[in-house]
């Protein structure tokens, strides 16, 4: 049986902008079978604990450590915007004010230039991501 990525994000306390890099750079698919399961059991104890974590950047330069505290979180705004481009099947195409005003009725942002400059922004990062993506 196959579990989506929500699901895997919920049931191990995965972020789920992660699960989506994971997928984007090829090392799972859209959906997760019972046989990789016990991968997430390992990563979800494993996840946001300081020895791992401390293990992981062991060999960043002082300069990398700290642009990576500094570092943002995507906004859950952000977020939808990217994964919205990046699960469009070939050849759908998802216009900039059809996405605004589904961004609108989720998120309750007013829809203004701002906004639609936001989401051109990130389906130009989702087009590079879907051919670099391609070319591996």
């Amino acid at each position: 049986m196959a579990t989506s990525l929500s699901d895997i994000s919920k049931t191990f306390s995965l972020p789920i902008y992660f699960l989506e890099k994971m997928k984007k750079e090829g090392l799972i698919g859209d959906v997760v079978e019972d046989r990789e399961i016990p991968w997430f059991v390992l990563i979800g104890q494993m996840w946001g604990k300081p020895e791992y974590i401390k293990m992981q950047i062991k060999g960043l330069s002082e300069k990398e450590k700290t642009a990576l505290i500094k570092a943002e979180k995507p906004k859950p705004v952000d977020a939808y915007i990217l994964k919205r481009y990046l699960q469009a099947s070939s050849g759908q195409k998802i216009m900039v004010d059809d996405l605004a005003i589904e961004i609108r009725q989720k998120f309750g942002f007013a829809i203004n230039e701002h906004l639609k400059a936001r989401v051109r922004k990130i389906r130009e990062e989702a087009k590079k991501g879907k051919r670099s993506s391609c070319k591996k």
